[in-house]
């Protein structure tokens, strides 16, 4: 995620249009998803991170969120801004929400089960 958001700060259409970012966390249980970075690291990127990132997030799209991940979102969502809560959006068995969000040309093809059509890499 990093990579992709300095990847974003040079690219004009993302500094122009923002940043949207869909993750599939099908399967990914509560203990992996502490142990995919450790905690030291997690809280350095976050200094680095916070405020300082010229990246505009239009909306992180969460597909087939996990019930503890989904409880963690309401039970935020209590102290988060209107703003962030309508960006941030875990969506259940919703595979065709990302075609119907973005568009099925900005999403690449094979991800998962969303119909997309892009054939861009933007990892290279």
């Amino acid at each position: 995620v990093v990579w992709l958001m300095h990847a974003a700060m040079f690219d004009p259409q993302c500094q122009k249009h923002g940043l949207s970012l869909c993750y599939n966390v099908d399967g990914l249980g509560f203990v992996e998803a502490l142990a995919l970075m450790p905690m030291s690291v997690v809280f350095k990127l976050q200094g680095l991170m916070i405020g300082a990132a010229p990246v505009k997030i239009r909306t992180i799209l969460i597909l087939d969120s996990p019930m503890w991940i989904s409880s963690i979102l309401k039970a935020f969502a209590m102290i988060m801004s209107a703003k962030v809560r309508k960006r941030l959006v875990a969506v259940k068995k919703a595979w065709k929400a990302p075609a119907e969000r973005f568009g099925a040309d900005c999403i690449p093809k094979g991800f998962a089960q969303c119909g997309g059509e892009c054939e861009r890499n933007i990892l290279y």
